[in-house]
C-alpha cells in the first residue's frame, strides 16, 4: 500500500490514498475526452493508463426577471446558458390590448449564447401618455431554445403621472393621509368619508423652479380612470426649499361603480413646473400610495344630517332631514332609523324601506316636540340605522351605524313644575307709530300664570341692526301668581330703518329659566298722523276750497270779458 499521484493531462493533478484519485474536466464541456493517466511511485516503474470519458450534453438556461417598462425606460433582462451546449434562444412577447388599445413590442438582444454565456434582452415599445395604464398592466414573455421547455417571465408596464416620466430637481417626499370620516383608517376609506392629505414638495436642486403646479387624484386600476382629480395653484420654490400642501375631498358615492373591488384604487400626486422655460417634460415628480375603498357585506349609514333650528322653545317641533346611503356589497329591505334622545325622552322610527348597493333617499324629513318640562340647555338628537331584523348595522370592524345631530338650544316656555309665563308685547299710545329716528315705547305685560310668585329680569336682543335700546322700565320685575305686571321697553329707532322689523323680548327668573317674545314693527319713513290730519281738514273744509276755486274762475272770465271790451274792432 503506497501512495499515488494521478496526473491528468493537460496539467491536473490530484494526490490521493492507495489506487483513488479525482478526476476534474472543463466546465460546460461535452461530448468525448481521451487521454492518458500515468501513474508514478517511488518503486515501482511509472505506468501508464489509458482512458475515454463520455460527457453526456446538457442543456439548461437561467432568466432574471424583467424590469418594468415605462414611457421613459426600456424593460431589461438576463439570459444565462447553464448548459454545456451551445443554444440559439428566441424571445417572444404577447401583444398588450387595453380598452381598445394595442402595444407591439420589440425584442433586441436573442439569438447564440454559448454554454456559460449570457446575453442581456432588451424590450422596447412606443408607449403613450396614457392614463389608463398608470396603475401598470403586464403581458407574457417567452424564451424558446433547443432542448428545454419554454420559460415564461411576466413584462410590467406602466406610464407614469409625468408626460416624460420623473424628471427635474423636484421630489414628493411626503403623502401623508388623516381619514376625518367616523370609518376607517389612514389608507383604509370607507364612502362619504373626508379624507385630509399632507403632500410635500422639495426643490433637489442648486437653482430655482417657478409655477410648480400639483395635481393629484383617485385612480381606479380596474377601468384606467381617475375618480376624481383636482390640481393646487402654482407657487415658486427656491433651491432647497420645501412647499407643505393641505388637501381635503369627500368619497361621493355617486363617483363608484357599484360592482368596484376594494383593492382597484391608487392615490396619485405629480409636482412639475409650467414655467415655459422649463415645464412638464423638463422638471416633474410623481408619487403614489395604494388606498382600499372598504365595501363591507352589510352596511347602511347617514350623512348630511341637518337641523333646521339651532334654538327652540319647549312644546315646539325640532324639525330637520337626513340622506341614507347604502354603502355595503348588498341590497337591503325594509331599512329603519330610529330618531331618539333619552334626556327628551323621544324614541321615534323613520321608515326607509328598501336600497340596493349604493343607492340613496336624500332630505328625509323627521320632526320631534320637545316636552313642555324639558329642562332648558343644550341637547343633541342621535340617530341608529336598522336593517330588516330590527339590529342596528354593523361594519367588519363591528362599529355601529350611529350618528348624531350638532347641538341645539331648548330654551324659554318650559314649565320647571307648574311655574309658567305669558308675555304680551303692543305699541304704547303715546308712540302708536315706529318712526325712523324717533323713539318708540313697547309695552311689556307679563303674566305669571304659575302658582308661586316669580321675580323676572327682563332683555332685549335681536334689534341692533335697526334700533339701539334707551330703557327698560323697570328692568327688574316681581310678579305674583296669576297676576300681570308691565314693563316699558324704549327703543331709538335709526334714522335709516324702514319696513317691517322684529326683536325679541327675553324674561329670565333667579333659576335661569327664560321666555322669550317675538315683536314685530312697522317702521315709516314719514308719521301717518300727518298724512291722515290733512285729509281729516280737507273733509271737514271742503266747501271753503269750493268758494275758492269758484272765485278763481269768476275772476278769470271777467277778465278775459274787459279784453274783449277795449280790443279794437277789425276793420
Amino acid at each position: 500500500m503506497f501512495p499515488l499521484i494521478v496526473v491528468y493531462s493537460p496539467g491536473t493533478v490530484v494526490s490521493a490514498p492507495l489506487k483513488l484519485g479525482t478526476l476534474t474536466f472543463p466546465k460546460y464541456h461535452s461530448g468525448n475526452i481521451q487521454d492518458t493517466i500515468q501513474v508514478k511511485s517511488g518503486i515501482l516503474e511509472p505506468g501508464e493508463l489509458n482512458v475515454n470519458i463520455q460527457i453526456n450534453s446538457e442543456s439548461s438556461l437561467e432568466v432574471t426577471d424583467p424590469t418594468t417598462l415605462t414611457q421613459s425606460s426600456d424593460s431589461t433582462f438576463t439570459i444565462t446558458n447553464t448548459g454545456n451546449t451551445d443554444l440559439t434562444v428566441e424571445v417572444d412577447v404577447d401583444n398588450l390590448k387595453y380598452n381598445g388599445n394595442e402595444l407591439i413590442f420589440s425584442v433586441d438582444g436573442e439569438g447564440f449564447i454559448g454554454a456559460g454565456e449570457s446575453e442581456e434582452i432588451t424590450i422596447t415599445s412606443d408607449i403613450p401618455n396614457d392614463n389608463s395604464l398608470l396603475a401598470g398592466k403586464s403581458t407574457t414573455i417567452h424564451i424558446n431554445a433547443g432542448g428545454i421547455d419554454e420559460i415564461t417571465k411576466k413584462l410590467n408596464i406602466e406610464t407614469s403621472y409625468c408626460s416624460k416620466g420623473d424628471v427635474g430637481n423636484l421630489e414628493i417626499d411626503r403623502i401623508k393621509f388623516t381619514n376625518l370620516g367616523t370609518y376607517g383608517d389612514r389608507d383604509e376609506w370607507y364612502l362619504l368619508g373626508e379624507i385630509e392629505t399632507e403632500i410635500r414638495v422639495k426643490n433637489t436642486g442648486d437653482v430655482d423652479v417657478d409655477n410648480i403646479i400639483v395635481e393629484w387624484g383617485l385612480y381606479n386600476k380596474d377601468t384606467g380612470e381617475f375618480i376624481f382629480d383636482n390640481e393646487e395653484n402654482d407657487f415658486d420654490l427656491k433651491d432647497g426649499d420645501t412647499e407643505t400642501l393641505n388637501i381635503k375631498f369627500t368619497l361621493d358615492p355617486n363617483d363608484f361603480n357599484s360592482d368596484f373591488n376594494e383593492d382597484d384604487f391608487v392615490f396619485f400626486v405629480k409636482a412639475y413646473s409650467d414655467d415655459r422655460d422649463l415645464g412638464e417634460d423638463v422638471e416633474c415628480n410623481s408619487a403614489r400610495e395604494s388606498i382600499k375603498i372598504l365595501k363591507d357585506k352589510h352596511f347602511v349609514i347617514l350623512s348630511d344630517i341637518v337641523l333646521k333650528t339651532d334654538s327652540l322653545p319647549c312644546n315646539e317641533l325640532l324639525e330637520g332631514q337626513f340622506d341614507i346611503w347604502n354603502i355595503g356589497a348588498n341590497d337591503e329591505q325594509d331599512v329603519e332609523v330610529v330618531v331618539f334622545n333619552e334626556e327628551l325622552g323621544i324614541n321615534e322610527k323613520v321608515k326607509i324601506g328598501d336600497l340596493d348597493i349604493l343607492e340613496d333617499k336624500k332630505s328625509v324629513p323627521f320632526s320631534l316636540r320637545i316636552p313642555q318640562n324639558a329642562e332648558e340647555k343644550q341637547y343633541e338628537i342621535r340617530f341608529k340605522v336598522l336593517d330588516e331584523d330590527g339590529d342596528v348595522f354593523q361594519n367588519d370592524a363591528d362599529d355601529e351605524a350611529e350618528f348624531k345631530s350638532s347641538m341645539f338650544d331648548v330654551s324659554g316656555s318650559c314649565a320647571g313644575g307648574i311655574s309658567d309665563l305669558l308675555i304680551t308685547a303692543e305699541l304704547d299710545s303715546e308712540t302708536p307709530e315706529a318712526i325712523a329716528g324717533k323713539k318708540i315705547n313697547v309695552k311689556a305685560t307679563l303674566r305669571n300664570r304659575g302658582d308661586k310668585e316669580e321675580t323676572y329680569t327682563i332683555s332685549v336682543q335681536g334689534n341692533s341692526a335697526w334700533s339701539v335700546l334707551d330703557a327698560i322700565d323697570p328692568q327688574v320685575i316681581i310678579v305674583g301668581a296669576g297676576e300681570s305686571k308691565t314693563a316699558n321697553v324704549i327703543l331709538n329707532v335709526n334714522s335709516d330703518a324702514e319696513g317691517s322689523k322684529e326683536f325679541t323680548i327675553k324674561a329670565t327668573t333667579g333659576e335661569g329659566k327664560s321666555t322669550e317674545q317675538r315683536v314685530q314693527v312697522s317702521v315709516t319713513k314719514t308719521p301717518t298722523t300727518q298724512q291722515s290730519d290733512l285729509a281729516t281738514h280737507l273733509r271737514e273744509n271742503w266747501f271753503i276750497y269750493v268758494i275758492i276755486i269758484v272765485n278763481i274762475i269768476l275772476i278769470i272770465a271777467i277778465i278775459m270779458v274787459i279784453r274783449r271790451m277795449v280790443s279794437p274792432a277789425p276793420l
